[in-house]
């Protein structure tokens, strides 16, 4: 027969390393579950990101043409703009953090307490119409490297300078960076 007085009195002496044990096997178990459960790894398309930021710039250039053909003697205007950074999107995160205190007493009269603290970073997502979507705390718009125009009426240079002028104060970088030439008919 099986004496389990024994038994319990050589567990009961190693309950130290049977609850560390117990505290890493628990902590192993959150952080599988942990990484399961969360959805950090929201992926974008590169391309689709690549045809946003185009269709931005496309629009932007778009409108600064309108905009710029309407300076007297400017005519016929066609404008590109090129970048130095793209446009950058920062989602709003979800922070959590677990702490688990043990505190262990020794057979010799003397304690120790064991921290255990997990931290765990989640996008936040919003519903709507059946989708989720991440939550954008801020987007960054992209660094502008220099702007090009042409303009028919830019043989004039008051008119090239009315067009720089325009440019600079549309686009917040310095006239050096601003190329206004005349357009070819």
């Amino acid at each position: 027969m099986v004496d389990f007085t024994k038994i319990r009195d050589k567990i009961s002496k190693k309950s130290f390393i049977k609850r560390i044990l117990i505290v890493l096997v628990v902590g192993i178990l959150l952080m599988i579950v942990g990484d399961f459960s969360t959805d950090n790894n929201v992926k974008e398309d590169p391309k689709e990101v690549e045809i946003l930021a185009s269709l931005q710039s496309h629009s932007i250039e778009k409108e600064m043409e309108e905009l710029l053909g309407k300076i007297e003697g400017a005519g016929k205007v066609r404008v590109m703009i090129t970048y130095k950074t793209s446009k950058e999107v920062i989602r709003e995160f979800e922070k959590k953090e677990i702490i688990n205190d043990t505190k262990e007493n020794d057979g010799g009269g003397g304690s120790k307490l064991i921290q255990q603290r997990e931290i765990s970073d989640t996008i936040t997502f919003e519903e709507n119409g059946g989708g989720r979507k991440a939550v954008i705390r801020k987007e960054i718009e992209p660094e502008i490297k220099g702007v090009v125009v042409v303009a028919e009426g830019a043989h004039d240079d008051d008119v090239r300078r009315n067009l720089q002028m325009a440019a600079k104060v549309l686009t917040d970088i310095p006239v050096h960076k601003i190329s206004v030439f005349v357009m070819d008919k």
